[in-house]
């Protein structure tokens, strides 16, 4: 289709200083904080749907998260300076979702994520719902 773009992944952004990010584990490719939101995600959905653990990356950090038979890749990054204090300062937080699709959905265009996806729309739905988290929005 001429001129139609798609996403290839969606992001959502949001500030809070309720993760404490220095108990997270250090990232041995890249320093970058994320793993504490991945912990709070699999804590929160425990149970409904498959949430693994997190894996650091260059980013960041990220989760596979399987949600009604798709598969999702969840990636979470926080910069801090290096005279603020991990541990109060409240910070903004990039979480990037990414959609697993098959070849054929790929070729025939289908299932691609969006603002309006069912996992994406209930993760929102939870972070919006979470008194510590302020100005939750999709960037």
């Amino acid at each position: 289709m001429p001129g139609k773009t798609t996403q290839m992944h969606v992001a959502i952004s949001f500030k809070t200083a309720m993760f404490d990010l220095s108990k997270e584990h250090e990232n041995m490719i890249n320093p970058i904080y994320g793993e504490s939101f991945l912990i709070w995600l699999k804590e929160q959905f425990d149970g409904e749907f498959s949430v693994t653990a997190p894996f650091m990356e260059d980013w960041g950090w990220y989760c596979n998260v399987l949600f009604q038979g798709q598969k999702y890749l969840v990636g979470s990054s926080v910069f801090i300076e290096e005279d603020d204090n991990p541990e109060s300062e409240l910070k903004k937080w990039l979480i990037q979702i990414d959609k697993h699709r098959s070849f054929i959905e790929i070729l025939l265009r289908k299932a691609h994520i969006s603002e309006t996806d069912e996992f994406v729309h209930l993760l929102k739905l939870k972070l919006e719902a979470e008194p510590k988290i302020q100005s939750v929005a999709f960037e």
